[in-house]
């Protein structure tokens, strides 16, 4: 059977942490689960085609299963990362195999690399970034709809480590009060305010580069 895949759009807001100590209190002012690794690793053309184009290509790989998304450009601002996506559930072995570089993602019979395909105009494409990431979730209502919080600490291709939150929201309505409710929770436990303005994939392509 073919998996399903989702498309939709996701609209979320993040705000940076100093520190690990940071992380812990957030995690527990929202009651966040426990830890959940995440392996990340993107997928481009020789020639970054993709990346120039504002898309991204990924395969998560997480306990026990694994997902293929491809995200478009964001179109959000202010800190508000607004973008559309497309996922896939793949098999974790089919998974394991694509991120070590054997066989080509965009065969998949998935409509995310399907659309990789298309936009790539039928180039190959390659592992070229990865970093892990650490997560806990929690759910809250904001604005009257159910959102998910996210606190991650995160590893990036030169070692160095950072952490945030982020709030995902279902509508523009919640996720720009979002911000207000981070920001609210932020000043309850007298921690800095700083809006992650950068996404994680940016951030590792710039510490690769470095």
């Amino acid at each position: 059977m073919t998996p399903v895949a989702e498309t939709g759009r996701e609209l979320e807001m993040k705000a940076a942490l100093p520190d690990r100590a940071a992380l812990e209190r957030v995690a527990d002012a929202v009651r966040a689960g426990p830890g959940i690794r995440q392996e990340n690793v993107f997928f481009d053309a020789a020639d970054r085609r993709l990346g120039r184009s504002g898309h991204a290509l990924r395969i998560r790989l997480e306990p026990g299963r694994a997902t293929l998304t491809l995200k478009g450009p964001d179109t959000g601002s202010g800190g508000v990362a607004i973008r559309t996506e497309i996922g896939a559930p793949v098999p974790p072995e089919a998974a394991a195999a694509l991120v070590r570089g054997e066989g080509r993602v965009e065969a998949l019979p998935l409509p995310p690399a399907a659309e990789a395909l298309r936009l790539a105009r039928g180039a190959a494409l390659r592992p070229w970034l990865r970093f892990t990431n650490v997560r806990r979730t929690a759910e809250a209502r904001i604005a009257g709809a159910a959102c998910e919080v996210s606190c991650d600490e995160t590893t990036f291709p030169d070692g160095s480590v950072e952490r945030e939150v982020e709030v995902e929201a279902p509508d523009e309505a919640a996720v720009a009060a979002a911000r207000d409710w981070l920001r609210a929770l932020f000043a309850r436990l007298g921690l800095p305010w700083r809006p992650q303005r950068e996404g994680k994939l940016t951030r590792a392509a710039a510490r690769a580069r470095a």
